[in-house]
């Protein structure tokens, strides 16, 4: 298990039933005090332990390496976790087309994949790249001051809206209502912009 924030854990290698055989399924789970689900998959879950599981409703939040367009990813937190994904098959794909993740994270302890999204941004030959935003704290050396993401810096660092780019955006409630304001305030269109969302108000 690796890749994962302190406090989480991540598995693989799962079978999936009913999927061709080989198929597997990866889960990155954050472990949050008062949660009523983390905690037990975190220290309670057993191997042998059985769960049902389903993929995004509706199918939409997905990255295919037929779509020819510039990608631009935003994560909040553990909203990275899907993004991963496409950020994956971008690479396994070898595809040229840019792929930009920005990710908003308290501080560098609490951040998914850190080894493995370096890896991919140096081998992609210039077509992914990876810009933190720390909230709380930041690595030393860090040429970012800590604090929130900000409009401006969103508007300098994402993809520009001339490119036409998909953007798929995953955080808090807050964070992805934020942000996806900002984007639509700086001329991206909505039809552009794909959500997912988790947590209260």
């Amino acid at each position: 298990m690796s890749g994962s924030a302190p406090g989480s854990v991540s598995g693989d290698s799962s079978p999936l039933t009913g999927a061709p055989p080989g198929a597997n399924v990866e889960f990155s789970i954050e472990e949050l005090a008062d949660g009523e689900v983390s905690p037990y998959l975190v220290r309670g879950l057993e191997i042998g332990d059985h769960l049902e599981i389903r993929g995004p409703v509706g199918g939409y939040f997905v990255w295919k390496a037929t779509q020819p367009e510039p990608v631009q990813l935003i994560a909040g937190g553990s909203g990275v976790v899907p993004l991963m994904s496409m950020l994956r098959t971008h690479a396994a794909a070898g595809h040229p087309t840019p792929m930009k993740l920005l990710y908003s994270v308290r501080g560098p302890q609490f951040a998914f994949y850190t080894d493995e999204l370096r890896r991919i941004a140096d081998t992609s030959m210039g077509a992914a790249s990876v810009d933190y935003a720390f909230t709380r704290s930041a690595p030393e050396g860090s040429d970012r001051s800590v604090g929130r993401l900000m409009r401006e810096e969103l508007e300098m660092l994402a993809l520009p809206v001339s490119s036409s780019p998909t953007i798929y955006l995953c955080g808090p409630n807050s964070f992805v209502e934020g942000i996806s304001q900002w984007l639509l305030e700086l001329g991206h269109p909505a039809s552009r912009i794909l959500t997912e969302r988790f947590g209260g108000a």
